[in-house]
C-alpha cells in the first residue's frame, strides 16, 4: 500500500484500536515508521464458516485458539531477544460475521458464535489490564479506518474526507499488509486469505515464521513456509 496507509496501519498496531483513549493520528514520519514486533492471527470463527463444508475441519472455539496462541507467544518470547518480544496480537477476523448470531441461541453454532464474542471481549479486556501478562489484542481494518475518518473531520487546514470514502478496499489492504509484516503469522488451514498471506511472507523471506492453528495445536507450515495452492478444504 501507499506510505500513507502503511503509516496508518503501523499506528494501529502501536496504539491499539481497543484503547479507551481517543487516538490522535500522528504526522511524525519517524514515529509512523517505528516498528514494534507483533504476532498476527487470522481466525475463521464466523457463523457462516461454522456452517460451511470446511468448518468441521477447523478449530472454531475461540477460547481454545487463544489458549494455544498465548502458549505459543510465551514460548516464542522465551527464545527471542528482548527486541523481538511480541506483546501485541493483531487479529484479522470478520466482526460482522461473528455478530451474525447476536440475539440467536437455538443451534450449537449460534451458541458457540455468541460464546466466541464473549471470549473476545473478555480477552481484549485482559490485554488492556497493565497487571495482565496477556498480549494486547489489536483489530484494525474498518474499525481503525472509522477513527481515521473521524480524525480527518477534525482538521481545519485541509479538505474533509467523507466517511467511508474508500469503502472496504483500504481496510482490506491494510489488514493484509499488517499480516504480512508481522513477526509471526498464524493462519487457518482451508482459508484462501491465510494461504495468500503465507505465500507472500514466504517470498518475503519470512516462511520460517509461518504457522497454522489446528485442533491439535499450532504447527509450522511445511515446505519452508510455502503452503500448497488453496483448494476446497
Amino acid at each position: 500500500p501507499a506510505k500513507q496507509w502503511r503509516d496508518v496501519a503501523h499506528e494501529c498496531i502501536r496504539q491499539g484500536i481497543n484503547s479507551g483513549n481517543q487516538q490522535q493520528f500522528s504526522n511524525d514520519a519517524a514515529a509512523a515508521e517505528k516498528r514494534e514486533p507483533y504476532i498476527a492471527l487470522h481466525t475463521r470463527v464466523e457463523l457462516e464458516m461454522m456452517r460451511h463444508m470446511c468448518g468441521p475441519q477447523m478449530e472454531m472455539n475461540l477460547t481454545k485458539i487463544f489458549h494455544m496462541v498465548d502458549e505459543f507467544i510465551g514460548n516464542y518470547n522465551k527464545n527471542a531477544t528482548k527486541e523481538k518480544h511480541v506483546e501485541r496480537m493483531f487479529m484479522a477476523v470478520s466482526r460482522k460475521g461473528m455478530e451474525e448470531a447476536l440475539g440467536k441461541n437455538k443451534t450449537v453454532h449460534e451458541r458457540l458464535a455468541n460464546e466466541n464474542l464473549d471470549t473476545l471481549a473478555s480477552r481484549q479486556a485482559q490485554g488492556q489490564d497493565p497487571q495482565s501478562e496477556k498480549s494486547t489484542i489489536v483489530e484494525c481494518g474498518e474499525g481503525w479506518m472509522k477513527r481515521w475518518y473521524s480524525s480527518q473531520q477534525q482538521k481545519v487546514d485541509q479538505a474533509k474526507v467523507e466517511d467511508n470514502y474508500y469503502g472496504t478496499l483500504i481496510p482490506m489492504v491494510m489488514n493484509f499488509y499488517i499480516a504480512t509484516e508481522a513477526e509471526v503469522f498464524i493462519g487457518t488451514k482451508g482459508s484462501s486469505w491465510s494461504t495468500d498471506v503465507w505465500t507472500t511472507r514466504y517470498y518475503q523471506g519470512k516462511g520460517d515464521r509461518n504457522f497454522k492453528y489446528t485442533k491439535e495445536g499450532i504447527v509450522p507450515i511445511p515446505n519452508g513456509g510455502l503452503p500448497t495452492p488453496h483448494g476446497n478444504c
